[in-house]
């Protein structure tokens, strides 16, 4: 996994990119009819952060939306509006930096600082990412589609992406 910020700092590899906006927002909603098989409403996703001081949720009626509280003042932190439906979100263990996936060859990283989208450089193009998990040093990253995995070890192209991502909040490792 790479992204890739030589040309412009902050642009990903992939030609994706988080735009910022001022709220109010207009968000897309999905309209639910509760008789029909498997209706999509209710929280899909819910993530803690390792501190306990962020909370990552999405709602099934709209499923390109994943919402970041802050725990400790109970506000919004972050509203992050995807193009695709989001299919998994993942803290990792020891930093406030947060991996997201919407069923394509990208995973998504967010933090306080900012946020990157990296391609998956995989010799199977069809790869739809579905689920993410992190390592428990938080190092690599597992991310699977509907029948295959692949380990992915993020590795930003420039140290200062990396640390503006990660610095802050990261728990000391035992010696």
């Amino acid at each position: 996994m790479e992204a890739n910020n030589k040309a412009e700092p902050g642009i990903p590899q992939c030609g994706s990119r988080y735009n910022l906006q001022e709220f109010p927002v207009k968000i897309k909603t999905i309209v639910n009819e509760p008789d029909k098989a498997n209706p999509s409403f209710g929280v899909s996703i819910v993530a803690w952060s390792f501190d306990s001081k962020l909370l990552a949720t999405c709602e099934g009626s709209m499923p390109n939306c994943l919402w970041i509280w802050d725990m400790e003042t109970m506000e919004l932190e972050s509203l992050l509006i995807q193009y695709n439906s989001i299919k998994s979100a993942a803290w990792s263990p020891n930093s406030l930096l947060l991996a997201l996936c919407t069923g394509t060859g990208q995973v998504f990283f967010w933090s306080k600082q900012g946020a990157l989208v990296c391609t998956l450089s995989l010799e199977a193009k069809d790869f739809s990412t579905q689920k993410l998990q992190w390592a428990p040093n938080g190092k690599s990253l597992v991310i699977v589609d509907r029948a295959r995995l692949t380990v992915g070890y993020p590795e930003f192209a420039d140290q200062e992406s990396a640390s503006a991502l990660m610095h802050e909040d990261k728990l000391e490792e035992d010696n």
